[in-house]
Order: C-alpha cells, then sequence, then structure tokens
C-alpha cells in the first residue's frame, strides 16, 4: 500500500509539473525534452530510488515538487487558449455542493 501511494503522489507532482511547463508556456520543445526525460532509464531509477515499501513522505518535495499550493478552500479555475485557438477550461473545487457548517 505505501508503494501504491508513493506513485500517485509522485505521478500527481509531475502531472502538475508538465500542466506548468507545456500549458501555460506554450513550448513544444520543452514538452517534448519533459517527455523524453520522463520516459528515459535514468529518470525510472531516479523514482524508484524515491519509492519505499515501509512509508510515505507528507512533503510534497521528497516526490520533486517545486510548487506549493497554499491552503485554500475553495474554488480554482483555469483557462487555457491555444495559439491555434483551441480553449480548454478546468474547474477544481473541494467545496461539497449545499454544505453547511
Amino acid at each position: 500500500m505505501e508503494r501504491l501511494v508513493s506513485i500517485k503522489n509522485r505521478g500527481v507532482v509531475r502531472r502538475g509539473e508538465v500542466m506548468l511547463k507545456s500549458v501555460i508556456y506554450f513550448l513544444p520543445m520543452l514538452s517534448l525534452q519533459l517527455l523524453k526525460n520522463m520516459t528515459s532509464p535514468a529518470y525510472a531509477a531516479q523514482i524508484r530510488s524515491q519509492i519505499s515499501d515501509t512509508r510515505t513522505w507528507n512533503d510534497a518535495s521528497h516526490y520533486g515538487a517545486v510548487l506549493a499550493q497554499p491552503e485554500d478552500h475553495g474554488t480554482v479555475n483555469l483557462c487555457v487558449l491555444a495559439p491555434n485557438g483551441d480553449a480548454v477550461t478546468v474547474t477544481r473545487t473541494i467545496n461539497l455542493f449545499g454544505a453547511q457548517e
């Protein structure tokens, strides 16, 4: 179970990094380089070295996070418009619909 949690946490950190680098900056070459690095044997070895069968880490920096998400109990919306005119919007909330205190 510890290994599955570690792998999940690592994936969340890296997906955030990929989104930041490829969506916000719109640099296809950076995305290709990042993909190349993520599929390299050295990258796989680095990830394996940070996974433990006996524990997990609550500190995201252990998994390579370079960004910190502030403690915000609310809603976030991200809208992206690509150079070719494609548009994507994502909304995430942790609020419960109709929740009462």
